[in-house]
């Protein structure tokens, strides 16, 4: 018995501790592919300091499976947003994010390519946007619709920092929900208090 306990607790700490060190290390993402009548890339996801991808995958269809597909109503309703961004806890989360987004960014971005729309308008918008960002070579066509671009990203998350970050956001959001109890419960209370004065 006291064994078999002795077995149990052994295994439960060598999986939290293999669990930790898997969140400790870092992950190496490569993202390639190109962009041409429809989207082709891979993924390749590094742990730590292996050279071999832990795990890849393919993404996009061809023109021929997603032509004929009607498109159904997105979910995406800018009211949700909107409800969402008048909490109290809106700035929190949003700085949250930037903090996120900021660590996952990729490292090394290489876009190469040309890019033109039926509207010259947009492509001229393109240029300008395009012409900020320093790894972006991508030639503006003005002539017509043309689409060939190719993309190389590379990047490191580390899901530990990841958990914290949306952890302490958590904690936040709990003790901004606790605060605006107690406050509703004190201004129930004078209320009360005040309608038995008069």
């Amino acid at each position: 018995m006291v064994q078999g306990l002795l077995w149990l607790i052994a295994f439960l700490l060598t999986l939290f501790f293999a669990i930790l060190l898997l969140t400790m290390l870092p992950y190496h993402y490569c993202l390639q592919g190109v962009w041409q009548e429809s989207l082709c890339a891979k993924i390749y996801i590094k742990v730590g300091f292996f050279n071999k991808p832990l795990y890849s995958w393919k993404i996009g269809k061809k023109r021929k499976e997603t032509e004929g597909k009607k498109r159904g109503k997105s979910p995406f309703k800018l009211k949700k947003v909107w409800a969402l961004l008048k909490h109290e806890f809106s700035e929190e989360l949003w700085e949250t994010t930037k903090v996120v987004i900021r660590h996952a960014v990729p490292g090394k971005m290489e876009i190469r390519g040309k890019l033109g729309f039926s509207d010259p308008y947009y492509t001229g918008l393109f240029a300008a946007g395009s012409s900020l960002i320093p790894d972006v070579n991508v030639k503006p066509v003005f002539t017509g619709p043309v689409r060939d671009i190719t993309f190389h990203l590379e990047g490191r998350v580390i899901p530990l920092w990841i958990l914290y970050k949306v952890l302490s956001f958590i904690c936040f959001y709990q003790k901004t929900k606790l605060k605006r109890k107690i406050r509703n419960m004190l201004t129930r209370r004078l209320s009360y208090e005040s309608r038995g004065k008069y």
